[in-house]
């Protein structure tokens, strides 16, 4: 399925067909302009082909130099902490990927099993308390490591389970007695917050 937010449905306006059934002008919702063999938008004027032998290059508009910081200050919000102050300083990346590669730091790793059975029915309400569930415990581990200050590594849902892997001492994640003080209370408080707030138990360590 692919969804689209308002602002991205009307730039998309400017190099796509977009059905009459998605109503641009007065939605302020996403819509969902693709569902498996769906689609609610083409593509104007060229091919795939054609993409592929005569690529398009994008030609925007003059912007002024606010209205584009302004912009890459939105981009960077998506971005990896570390990564986006690099950029908003403006730092020279090729000199500063030499030094990470040069550093040697410890690194504390969580790995978070919860016990429940993830597969897909094929029921839509056993499947949607499924959806809400794998939601709900992405968010409350990712709360607790907000306030440990670690990061979420991966989220893992396939045929062997639910993981989830946390990580302390990357970079913008170093503290002085980083074990101690916020890898194994974290960890902890983990355990505790699925047990408590959601019933759900988990192997973790």
């Amino acid at each position: 399925e692919l969804a689209a937010s308002p602002e991205a449905i009307r730039m998309l306006q400017n190099v796509c067909q977009i059905s009459d059934e998605i109503d641009v002008e007065s939605s302020n919702e996403p819509q969902v302009l693709a569902f498996r063999d769906k689609q609610w938008f083409t593509q104007d004027d060229f091919t795939d082909e054609d993409l592929w032998m005569h690529p398009q290059p994008y030609r925007p508009a003059y912007v002024s130099p606010n209205t584009i910081e302004a912009l890459q200050y939105q981009m960077s919000l998506y971005v990896h902490p570390t990564a986006r102050g690099d950029e908003l300083m403006g730092v020279d990346h090729h000199s500063r990927r030499n030094i990470a590669n040069a550093e040697l730091r410890n690194v504390y790793t969580i790995f978070v099993k919860p016990l429940i059975n993830p597969k897909i029915t094929g029921d839509r309400d056993e499947d949607a308390n499924l959806f809400a569930q794998l939601n709900d415990i992405m968010c409350v581990t990712n709360r607790v490591l907000d306030r440990f200050k670690g990061h979420l590594r991966q989220f893992i849902v396939d045929d062997k389970g639910v993981v989830l892997i946390a990580t302390f001492g990357q970079r913008g994640a170093t503290f002085p007695n980083m074990v101690t003080e916020k890898g194994l209370p974290a960890t902890i408080a983990i355990f505790d917050a699925l047990k408590i707030e959601l019933d759900v138990n988990c192997h973790i360590g």
